[in-house]
């Protein structure tokens, strides 16, 4: 019993001497300011320099889970479920989906990753589909030509040269770098990173390279 009361005493005290040091140095609170509010404001992540633009939302050209956007001339292509490419144009009105996955020549197994590039004028949407590249008209999703590769292929990125940077699989290297027809010309990264293939990748462009 003597315990309790103690440690209700020294209790005590802490209580009353912390409330007499809050109305001593009332100053310790004068530069801190409460959140008012938690939500984001749109110009706080992404600076004022930011736009909206309203997609079409046709039963032709909904979004499913998004797994990469690409703009470029002011298009926008979206990457859905690993197996479409859905392109909108500036106003966000739809102008085409790429949808041909099968086993076919001109079709796709899954997408791993695409981008989109003016090459000598035309506009083209690059797919990788683990075996290859396949190479489509950004505007009606024609089929133009692929390039095949020794090795399954992850991640890519066309270089100013017109030589392909790749993150590679079952390969001695996790990346490779090769010529517009699949030479390999280097290779980069003897494993030293592993499950790349489930890791985020970006090619950051730092100058002229990547």
């Amino acid at each position: 019993m003597k315990s309790i009361t103690v440690i209700f005493l020294i209790a005590s005290c802490l209580f009353f001497s912390c409330s007499d040091n809050k109305q001593e140095n009332p100053a310790l609170l004068d530069n801190f300011i409460l959140p008012q509010d938690t939500k984001s404001v749109l110009s706080s992540l992404l600076t004022d320099n930011y736009e909206i633009t309203q997609l079409e939302t046709t039963e032709n050209c909904l979004i499913g889970k998004i797994d990469k956007i690409r703009k470029i001339e002011g298009h926008y292509y979206f990457l859905s479920d690993n197996k479409t490419i859905l392109h909108f144009n500036e106003q966000g009105e739809f102008v085409s989906s790429l949808n041909k996955q099968g086993q076919g020549p001109e079709e796709y197994r899954r997408i791993e990753d695409f981008d989109v590039y003016i090459i000598e004028g035309q506009t083209e949407v690059w797919i990788s589909d683990n075996i290859s590249i396949k190479v489509y008209d950004a505007y009606d999703f024609s089929y133009k030509y692929k390039v095949s590769f020794p090795f399954i292929i992850h991640k890519f990125k066309r270089m100013n040269s017109s030589n392909i940077l790749l993150v590679t699989g079952q390969s001695e290297y996790s990346l490779t770098l090769t010529d517009k027809e699949g030479v390999v010309l280097s290779e980069y990264l003897e494993k030293e990173i592993p499950f790349l293939m489930f890791r985020p990748v970006q090619f950051l462009k730092y100058g002229t390279d990547y």
